[in-house]
């Protein structure tokens, strides 16, 4: 197991480190899981572009040439609903059309997420493959496996969805906070971008999402100093995660000054 560096020096997906690390284990074990966080990555808001997928999906289709090669994609999408304007996260997954018998494409799905649901914790894997053996394979083995390990997926939450979709007035106003609470998220974390610009606040590359994340060596001291100031954060390995989606637009845009401080005092 190994991870590859996220960004590169321009804030862009870092291709060349994800096709080393790629190429690296592949050629070692001949399988491979890799698994990518997006759209709205957690904890750093960002979300692969169309052109970025296309750059991840030459790299395995390359690599597919070696029929020995088996490859899996899990795509976590856990926080998808709440991304981007409209569909335009949505587009990448038509990408998975047609691909090499031996790569396989695992969409990891948060229902709990999509309907706000967090306390019921539900969720779907779906399998994408140009094998219907292998998607067969994949479905029975899902179910056994979810048999096996908890018999049952959450019953009220099932149950909430099921009532949702079977129902036009009800999937109306689902769709319609939806929408509502996604444009509500992207005005609180345009707030913060802005506000973060502002200050000369450095932040990771955001997109989309839940979270911001503020680069710094001493994480955990900056939490401290900063409930000291009534501003919470998530101390990280590498820095701070900023929950703008639980926070006002005015105190988004007010927050990164205060944490820009915090930060030139502990230096």
């Amino acid at each position: 197991m190994t991870n590859y560096e996220l960004f590169n020096d321009k804030g862009e997906f870092n291709i060349i480190s994800f096709k080393e690390k790629f190429e690296e284990l592949l050629k070692k074990q001949k399988r491979l899981v890799t698994i990518i966080n997006t759209p709205a990555n957690n904890p750093t808001g960002y979300s692969l572009s169309d052109e970025e997928w296309d750059e991840v999906l030459n790299i395995a289709k390359e690599n597919a040439k070696d029929p020995e090669n088996k490859i899996i994609i899990v795509v976590d999408s856990a926080y998808i609903d709440y991304a981007g304007i409209g569909n335009e996260r949505r587009k990448f997954f038509t990408k998975f059309s047609h691909l090499p018998e031996n790569i396989f494409v695992m969409v990891a799905y948060s229902m709990s997420k999509g309907y706000t649901m967090y306390g019921m914790r539900s969720g779907a894997a779906i399998g994408i493959s140009s094998s219907e053996d292998v998607a067969n394979e994949f479905y029975y083995s899902a179910m056994h496996a979810n048999r096996a390990n908890w018999s049952n997926g959450t019953r009220a939450a099932m149950s909430v969805m099921t009532n949702i979709a079977k129902d036009p007035a009800k999937t109306k106003a689902y769709e319609d906070e939806v929408n509502s609470t996604k444009t509500m998220l992207r005005k609180r974390a345009d707030a913060f971008v802005e506000g973060a610009k502002e200050a000369g606040l450095e932040i990771l590359p955001y997109r989309d999402g839940f979270f911001v994340s503020i680069p710094c060596n001493n994480a955990k001291k900056a939490s401290e100093e900063l409930i000291k100031e009534n501003l919470f954060v998530v101390a990280l390995k590498k820095g701070l995660r900023f929950a703008v989606c639980a926070v006002s637009e005015e105190k988004c845009r007010v927050s990164p000054a205060k944490i820009k401080r915090v930060l030139d005092n502990l230096k």
